[in-house]
């Protein structure tokens, strides 16, 4: 006979559990206090702003910060909470089917039913929603001007010589893709984490033999976030490239030999790498097997952590440093070449 210890610390309690419940108020006042508490200072301070700006006749300038702050942070806000409440309304549904098992543990010899927490996990999904959205959009409450700027992007009309992009992506667009990509990121992580959360106090998550099992709907759950979280791996490290352009490793400020030959391929490697991880997270749908995403897992973080800072520094010091003048005098011309450019300046002038 097979022993299933899952059998034997669960058991499902028959009868009616439909029980009324209700919120109690104490939460609804915390949840307003604490509301308060994150509000109220700034709201008298951009009271005080506009007194000032008001008295300086600049009220446009006030109103037009104010309103992108507002933008930026009420949209992505709202849009953040809506995305987590049905997240966890979702992980809810999918652990409906062990909210009704109940978990004994064993004290003095005698089995007594341990803390329940499947309604608490009920209760708490609107208020957590609304508070972490509030706390995502407020994330980019301060980030107003790189959407602004975003907003009002424009062409320079040059473009750089290593990537070949116009000079505006860089002061408009990367900030924007930097900016955002971060925000989805942890969102994607409060999003799977919840979940995790969601499932481990209802049950379906469980230890058989101190190794953790998931049932089937939760575990695709999970895995297709974990999926979105390494393709925004993925972009992040695409973002990463063209920001080389303000790579500070060598002597001159920008790309370098190190840069363009060991750091560059490194990260098209990662990309490559998180992208395939993606790939085997969505497989695991279908065919759960751990040790593949583990494999890749351990390449990835070997490629990042090894490759991305031990060869460039390697190649920075046995390959570079040896012969420093003539590796680095390609960049060095773009360095001086952009730099008179951009002072409008074309010849030497020597005192």
């Amino acid at each position: 006979m097979n022993y299933d210890p899952f059998e034997k610390e669960f058991e499902v309690v028959e009868g009616n559990d439909e029980v009324p419940t209700r919120r109690p108020r104490w939460l609804v006042y915390l949840v307003i206090a604490i509301l308060l508490l994150i509000l109220l200072p700034g709201m008298i301070n951009y009271f005080t702003e506009w007194l000032w700006f008001d008295q300086m006749g600049y009220t446009n300038v006030f109103t037009t910060t104010l309103r992108t702050k507002i933008l930026a942070g009420l949209i992505p806000g709202v849009i953040a909470m809506i995305i987590i409440w049905l997240n966890f309304k979702l992980a809810l549904k999918l652990s409906s089917a062990y909210s009704k098992l109940v978990r004994f543990i064993t004290i003095n010899q005698q089995r007594v039913p341990a803390i329940e927490f499947s309604r608490l996990a009920e209760k708490w999904v609107l208020p957590a929603a609304l508070l972490i959205g509030l706390f995502l959009g407020l994330q980019l409450w301060d980030s107003w001007d790189v959407m602004l700027q975003f907003r009002h992007r424009t062409a320079f009309g040059v473009a750089d010589p290593l990537f070949g992009r116009d000079i505006g992506f860089y002061f408009f667009t990367l900030p924007f893709l930097e900016l955002i990509s971060r925000w989805a990121l942890l969102l994607l992580f409060v999003l799977a984490i919840g979940a995790g959360a969601i499932y481990l106090l209802r049950g379906a998550i469980r230890f058989d033999g101190g190794i953790p099992t998931l049932e089937r709907k939760p575990r695709i759950h999970l895995l297709a976030l974990l999926a979105l979280i390494f393709v925004l791996f993925a972009v992040r490290t695409w973002i990463e490239m063209p920001n080389l352009v303000y790579s500070s490793h060598g002597n001159v400020a920008g790309a370098g030999y190190a840069d363009i030959t060991a750091r560059l391929p490194i990260l098209k490697v990662e990309l490559v790498i998180e992208l395939i991880l993606a790939l085997v997270a969505l497989g695991m749908m279908i065919k759960a097997r751990l040790r593949w995403l583990l494999a890749a897992a351990a390449i990835w973080l070997i490629v990042a952590f090894g490759g991305g800072m031990l060869y460039p520094s390697f190649v920075q010091r046995f390959s570079v440093a040896p012969n420093e003048l003539a590796k680095e005098t390609p960049y060095i011309k773009l360095n001086i070449q952009a730099t008179r450019q951009a002072f409008r300046t074309r010849q030497d002038r020597r005192a």
